[in-house]
């Protein structure tokens, strides 16, 4: 493999300088990967190395990506050697990374929609901002109202990344301007998440 390559016992990547070397990280679990700075090329991977591999304990969050003028993924999931099946206790976010990226991805996301008047749902499209193949879990998805108009809501998964927001009652013309904002997580959690 090319770069830093990390096995599966776990551990810390702390205050660490990456330069045009990715740090691969083969079956994530039990680890913190924090205030690291990645210049250049350099990325973080992260490794299936089984049918149904688990990531489970890992928190990626802090890290500065600087790629200079050329957009650089930040994140690789690479499933070529297994797949990714379950998501337990991850928290990616707060990574900082250059304007020409383009894709900065995370295992939470908050999304908004406008809603039309006489609307009586939206459907809010999470495909671009979560970094795993596994379908957001049904029971971290929290959406709430903006504007004046007031209502009760439900939402349910609709596909793996799409979620549709239920309104009991439909937009009044009076309420123009009103939205419907979502956060989702990836991550099924055996505790709150920080």
């Amino acid at each position: 493999e090319l770069g830093a390559a990390w096995g599966p016992s776990g551990g810390r990547v702390q205050n660490s300088y990456l330069d045009y070397a990715p740090l691969v990280v083969n079956g994530p679990g039990d680890l913190l990967i924090t205030n690291n700075l990645f210049l250049g090329s350099s990325s973080i991977v992260l490794a299936a190395t089984s049918h149904q591999s688990v990531v489970r304990n890992v928190v990626i969050t802090g890290n500065v990506h600087h790629s200079w003028d050329q957009g650089n993924r930040s994140f690789f999931i690479d499933e070529r050697r297994g797949r990714f099946s379950a998501i337990e206790d991850v928290v990616v976010e707060n990574n900082e990374v250059d304007a020409a990226d383009a894709n900065k991805t995370g295992t939470r996301a908050t999304r908004s929609t406008p809603l039309a008047v006489g609307a009586r749902s939206a459907t809010i499209d999470f495909s671009q901002d979560l970094m795993f193949s596994t379908p957001i879990d049904r029971a971290a998805i929290q959406c709430w109202l903006y504007g004046s108009h007031a209502t009760a809501l439900s939402a349910e998964r609709l596909h793996s990344f799409l979620v549709k927001v239920h309104l009991e009652k439909a937009v009044p013309a009076s309420a123009s301007g009103a939205m419907v904002t979502c956060t989702v997580d990836q991550s099924s959690r055996a505790c709150p998440a920080h």
